[in-house]
């Protein structure tokens, strides 16, 4: 069961009540509107022109895999705007991964890298994940060079948004900046009408945020001037102090979150005030209050997840007084990590290194990659856990989020840093007064297409008609579909690569000219209407004698060594392919299904070479009955349903779903394989049945078709390339003169097998320093925990 349901149920057992209006508008919102994020992993964090960008993608429903999307699109931009190229990837529980190829004569600047599904684009395009990507090229005319401290600005955001008449308050003070910024920066708290005398001072923390203390008066007017260390100010106004009105102070430790509210001097009754806590738009904490002194609650952690914590205070008018953010549980961040073990490891140029990890509970496939770094201190800006639990669900510019996530972590800065937040991805007054998104993008399952048949230029409604298309394996695919009475039809569920070619024609008549089919895709990219973020580099003239900075300069040889690398592997598996022999049954596996339909757990029945026959048999799943443990074949409506331990499994024919009914007219005879997995995979819910038929090759056919068939043509995913690791053992040394690549390597789907596990494998640049190995999975089980591991090799 989830953490967050648990602690509800506690909560909600103290305070037995009618649900208010707020809470089944946060409710409704969470059922009817979830809200996906997405965190990219690339494998370097600055690129060449004509570089390979490769990335693994990950997208959320609040902490966990996302079942909502299956589609993904991910867009290259230049400063102008422009795309520059894009890709539509498939999604298998949660996770994508590709590559973008830049031109070789991109020009050097900043690039965006944008990422969404078409659910995320029904909300605000502020949290669409765009992230700054530098692309270098020595041939460019202009050179990126990043820009020095910038003209900073602060703000400062009192504790909750409250600044009461002699309540102590904590603020944070926030800095802004689109450059680099300060080394260091400090500030003092003034009454504006004795500017000379400091009430209270503070240090900033970090780049982004500091904090500070202090009991306003009513009357007074404050001013908070901040000062860098090169000595520039800025005075900046604190709010008019009220009279009257609420504070929620909120200190978050790794037991519990403990508040209090804190009226005014002037006798508020705080009774029947309503506190509502929220993670990732779900209700996770209600309470009334019931006493009127400034006592404190305590909210206990052992049931929440790591994460933005939501607090919002309402009066008996369900309006909206106080509000605060703050991470649930900052010291303890629930994180999983491998075990590195058999490690081998050298520091000879060109030698293999090696490690393994045993493969966790819940944890079945990992991104691996390792990087050549001169400095361990150095750290990345952004990582799984900062998108994840921070900046994905903020629309403010955070520099080096990750840093929060850190070993070295300032939990102090992070709790100011969320004192300066608010919670943006919905509004309070307009979720209870039901002004809700409007539900434009609608997730599609896969590749699915609308579409229209006529005959003599006139819609045909319930008209029958098969599509047929070659896979890349050259395998007959046939798609029976039918019209509904308007003469349209719909194609969900599809999964293929690039462009194909479909044939069509109606059943029991002979195709004819007349006949048309019209075909279009239901998912669509999404314009880029936001602004750019703005960036923290800029271009100035390139001198023509100039030399290239060492470290693009190595960028560029290890671009060139990698292209090499690849031509050469490309050449080996081609002979690879023709000269290995593979028996018979793997053959027809790899010939019938595609990759989305092979896994380890699979049972593969052969009717074309193990001699075997269903004749006799009533149906082809009546055979199967009693020949795979777990698998039961009932009868239900006079249909055969399989079930596989206990759960009704999905039927799957020629990889497209159907149902027990579409198998009666199907020969036994007509049948080629039939799979059984009993578990879950990329397209499969569950445990399912795939039966595959015979496939025609006729002197009478064409490209897989009948002579004389019309064709429409459909664009599929994009399709993924295979990165290749450097691997001297099969390589001539003389194939790779140099070698200074910084990725020694780059796996975004590392699958262990039968509880095997994990051997990674990699070999030394010709100047090796230090090897970074970062792994990355997510649990299969929805227990909210991410894996994350980003060390140096001991």
């Amino acid at each position: 069961m989830k953490k967050l349901t648990l602690l509800l149920l506690v909560c909600t057992a103290c305070f037995m009540r009618a649900q208010t209006k707020a809470e089944v508008a946060i409710q409704q919102y969470e059922e009817k509107f979830p809200q996906e994020k997405i965190s990219i992993i690339l494998d370097k964090d600055r690129y060449i022109s004509g570089d390979q960008i490769w990335f693994k993608a990950f997208v959320f429903d609040g902490n966990t895999r996302s079942e909502i999307s299956t589609s993904l699109f991910v867009e290259l931009y230049d400063a102008n705007k422009k795309l520059v190229t894009k890709k539509l990837l498939p999604l298998y529980k949660g996770e994508g991964k590709g590559n973008l190829k830049l031109a070789e004569d991109l020009k050097e600047n900043i690039y965006y890298l944008r990422a969404y599904t078409s659910w995320i684009s029904n909300f605000s395009e502020d949290f669409i994940y765009v992230k700054q990507i530098a692309v270098y090229n020595p041939s460019s005319e202009e050179k990126l060079v990043k820009n020095p401290v910038s003209n900073w600005s602060a703000t400062v955001h009192p504790e909750s948004g409250s600044f009461i008449d002699g309540v102590e308050t904590k603020m944070a003070v926030r800095l802004h900046t689109n450059g680099g910024s300060p080394k260091s920066w400090k500030g003092t708290v003034v009454d504006s009408e004795k500017p000379e005398v400091a009430i209270a001072s503070f240090q900033g923390l970090d780049e982004n945020v500091g904090f500070l203390s202090m009991t306003p008066q009513k009357g007074k007017k404050y001013q908070v001037i901040v000062q860098d260390n090169l000595g520039k100010q800025s005075m900046i106004d604190l709010p008019v102090v009220q009279e009257k009105g609420i504070y929620l102070k909120v200190i978050s430790n790794d037991s519990a979150i403990k508040y209090q509210l804190i009226g005014s001097s002037g006798n508020i009754d705080l009774k029947n005030y309503k506190i509502i806590g929220t993670i990732n738009n779900r209700l996770v904490y209600k309470a009334v209050h019931k006493k009127t002194g400034r006592d404190s609650y305590s909210i206990p952690t052992q049931q929440l997840i790591n994460g933005i914590l939501q607090l919002t205070v309402f009066n008996e008018n369900e309006k909206v007084i106080a509000s605060r953010l703050c991470f649930v549980k900052p010291n303890n961040l629930e994180v999983q990590k491998p075990n590195l073990q058999s490690i081998k490891k050298s520091n000879q140029p060109r030698s293999l290194n090696q490690f393994e990890f045993a493969p966790q509970t819940n944890y079945s496939s990992y991104t691996v990659l390792v990087q050549d770094i001169a400095d361990e201190n150095i750290q990345v800006s952004h990582n799984l856990l900062s998108d994840l639990w921070l900046t994905n669900d903020l629309t403010s510019v955070i520099k080096s989020p990750a840093q929060y996530f850190s070993k070295n972590r300032s939990t102090e800065a992070l709790d100011a840093l969320l004192i300066s937040e608010r919670w943006k991805r919905f509004d309070w007054k307009n979720i209870i007064t039901g002004n809700y998104p409007f539900i434009k993008h609608k997730p599609e399952p896969y590749l699915s297409y609308t579409g229209s048949l006529t005959i003599n230029q006139s819609p045909a409604p319930n008209t029958e008609f098969n599509l047929a298309y070659r896979n890349e394996n050259s395998d007959l695919k046939i798609i029976p579909v039918k019209t509904d009475n308007s003469g349209n039809f719909a194609m969900q569920n599809m999964i293929f690569d690039d462009t194909y070619k479909f044939y069509y024609q109606l059943n029991g008549a002979k195709n004819t000219n007349n006949v048309k089919v019209f075909a279009k895709s239901n998912l669509s990219a999404i314009p880029y209407l936001n602004t750019l973020p703005t960036s923290e580099y800029r271009l100035e003239p390139r001198s023509k004698d100039e030399e290239a900075d060492p470290e693009i300069a190595q960028y560029v040889v290890a671009k060139k060594i990698q292209k090499n690398f690849d031509q050469k592997i490309n050449e080996i598996e081609e002979v690879k392919l023709k000269a290995k022999k593979k028996d018979k049954t793997k053959v027809l596996n790899k010939e019938l299904s595609s990759s989305m339909f092979q896994s380890a757990d699979e049972i593969v029945f052969d009717f074309v070479n193990d001699n075997m026959s269903a004749m006799g048999s009533p149906d082809i799943l009546q055979w199967l009955n009693g020949r795979v443990a777990g698998l039961e074949i009932r009868r239900e409506m006079g249909q055969s349903v399989a079930y596989i331990r206990g759960s009704r499994a999905t039927i799957f024919l020629d990889e497209m779903r159907a149902e027990p009914s579409m198998l009666n007219g199907i020969s036994v005879n007509d049948i080629a394989m039939i799979k059984v997995f009993k578990g879950i995979s990329a397209v499969r819910s569950g445990s399912s049945v795939a039966i595959y038929t015979k496939r025609g090759g006729s002197s009478n056919e064409k490209d897989g078709t009948k002579s004389g068939m019309n064709e429409i043509v459909l664009n599929g995913f994009d399709k993924e390339l295979a990165y290749n690791n450097i691997d001297y053992k099969n390589t001539n040394p003389s194939d790779i003169p140099t070698d200074l690549r910084k990725l020694l390597y780059w796996n975004p789907n590392v699958a262990t097998k039968d509880k095997q596990d994990a051997i990674i494998q990699f070999y030394n640049n010709d100047s090796p320093k230090k090897q970074k190995v970062t792994i990355i999975s997510l649990d299969d089980d929805s227990v909210h925990i991410p894996l994350y591991y980003s060390e140096i090799l001991p």
